[in-house]
């Protein structure tokens, strides 16, 4: 049975050397999980406006 690869860089993934994360069903090392985390982030940040009411307003 081989090693892990990444899925995006393709490097063997040793837990202890490389990091081994899954996400979104297919694994990374921590060097390309926290890059894809971070795009992610940029596209969608933390803390940014609600676009959508909290509660419904209510119809009378």
């Amino acid at each position: 049975m081989g090693l892990d690869t990444c899925s995006k860089c393709g490097v063997h993934l040793q837990e202890f050397l490389t990091g081994r994360r899954m996400f979104k069903g297919e694994l990374y090392c921590k060097m390309c999980y926290y890059e894809e985390m971070g795009n992610i982030l940029e596209e969608h940040p933390l803390g940014g406006p609600i676009l959508r009411p909290l509660i419904p307003e209510a119809k009378t």
